[in-house]
């Protein structure tokens, strides 16, 4: 794909354009932010003040030593038994613009690109429900202004948003466009910590339960403007009616993973 000079245009647009051109360049590195680190203060070493021979510490009782699995996850993801899932729609970093005008197919390139894919939809669900089994990630009743749900819906120029990667696409979907920054909604996440499940951009997964058609990929957790013939946006919520090449303004996704193991040797007396 050759690269798109883009003129002075919404910051949304950029958003859109700069996701999508991450796929057709064959794996750019425009979002690839790097994993947080701890950094621990350095240890500093003080002199004994001891006028009399220092004793060495008793030895501790001998312990067996037993092998188990640890599993961890990127600290920009959540655990959830065992799996990983990021705590914000791509690109996953609190306060930015979460990607959209998505296929399913740029987002499973994205995600690869990471070491990641999307997220089942088993996992998604579970996620969002919690423990508890919950209807909305939040609690058991819809809460208004919670979550970015409540917008406007405006009617999309099909035409315009079939012109992708072409400008007058991306112009359509930046007009269209209504999501919030990435945790700006803090009420609007699971008991674990995922933010925006429900609302903001629409999010593709991977089909593991049964449907009519039969697609590879589903979309969860409906948008900005709320469902189609939902009375609003909650964790049951399926689109699964769109092929995984299906392109809309309001698609994104998230990324998960398997949770990585290693070996951790702990004391057994």
């Amino acid at each position: 794909m050759k690269r798109v000079e883009t003129p002075d245009i919404p910051v949304a647009v950029t958003v859109l354009l700069l996701s999508s051109a991450f796929v057709g360049c064959g794996g750019a590195t425009w979002s690839q932010f790097p994993p947080a680190t701890l950094a621990a203060p350095p240890l500093t070493e003080q002199p004994l003040q001891a006028t009399e021979p220092v004793s060495p510490p008793p030895r501790p009782a001998r312990a067996r030593a037993a092998h188990v699995e640890k599993a961890s996850c990127p600290n920009d993801s959540v655990q959830i038994g065992t799996f990983c899932i990021d705590k914000f729609e791509a690109p996953n970093r609190e306060g930015a613009l979460p990607i959209a005008y998505q296929d399913a197919i740029d987002a499973q390139l994205w995600c690869e690109a990471r070491s990641k894919r999307l997220c089942t939809e088993r996992e998604w669900v579970r996620a969002c429900k919690g423990k508890k089994k919950k209807r909305f990630s939040y609690g058991a009743r819809h809460k208004r202004d919670v979550c970015n749900d409540g917008a406007r819906w405006r009617s999309p120029e099909w035409a315009l948003l079939g012109a992708f990667p072409k400008l007058r696409g991306l112009g359509e979907a930046a007009r269209l466009y209504h999501a919030v920054p990435s945790g700006s909604m803090p009420r609007c996440k699971s008991d674990e910590g995922v933010f925006d499940m429900l609302g903001n951009v629409a999010e593709w997964t991977s089909r593991d339960q049964v449907n009519k058609v039969g697609y590879e990929h589903v979309v969860r957790g409906c948008y900005w403007a709320g469902c189609f013939k939902e009375p609003e946006p909650n964790c049951d919520f399926r689109n699964g009616v769109h092929p995984s090449g299906f392109r809309s303004y309001e698609f994104g996704f998230r990324c998960c993973m398997d949770a990585a193991t290693t070996p951790e040797v702990v004391s057994r007396r």
